[in-house]
């Protein structure tokens, strides 16, 4: 397989948001920012400001399909991992890791020394990658949800 990684390009910030909305069940997806109508137009400012924008978004791409993408946000001394998303028919195939190693170049380049996400509480298969890859548990949040009665 020819793998690249590169800058999301602007034109495929809608295969990113359905990977986005494939990889999460559909009762957590319509509770994100990733399921706001405006989502994608984030994506596609921060894809304009380029490496200026504190919003890193990175694309692996075979050939020049989107096959995965990882969206990173500068944080003062830390580079904080968003979401990292790779399609169902390439996963184990080390591209979610090269999107972290990439993330950790990028971190050095600009003098960061530190790498932070988030990850829910029901993915165990990620909690056990990211530990394996050598992130520690440091604290966590809880997601609060109420409905409202009918008006």
């Amino acid at each position: 397989m020819n793998l690249r990684f590169s800058p999301l390009q602007e034109d495929d910030i809608h295969l990113a948001c359905r990977l986005l909305q494939s990889n999460l069940p559909e009762s957590v997806y319509n509770q994100t920012i990733f399921a706001c109508g405006g989502y994608p137009e984030y994506l596609k400012a921060a894809c304009k400001c380029g490496s200026h924008s504190a919003t890193l978004l990175i694309g692996a791409y075979s050939e020049d399909l989107l096959i995965g993408f990882a969206e990173w946000r500068r944080m003062e001394q830390m580079l904080v991992l968003n979401n990292l998303n790779v399609d169902a028919a390439y996963r184990k195939d080390g591209i979610g890791g090269k999107l972290m190693a990439y993330g950790e170049t990028l971190a050095q380049k600009d003098g960061i020394s530190k790498l932070a996400l988030d990850v829910f509480s029901w993915n165990e298969q990620a909690h056990a990658w990211y530990l394996r890859l050598g992130f520690a548990e440091e604290g966590r949040t809880y997601w609060y949800v109420r409905d409202l009665a009918p008006s």
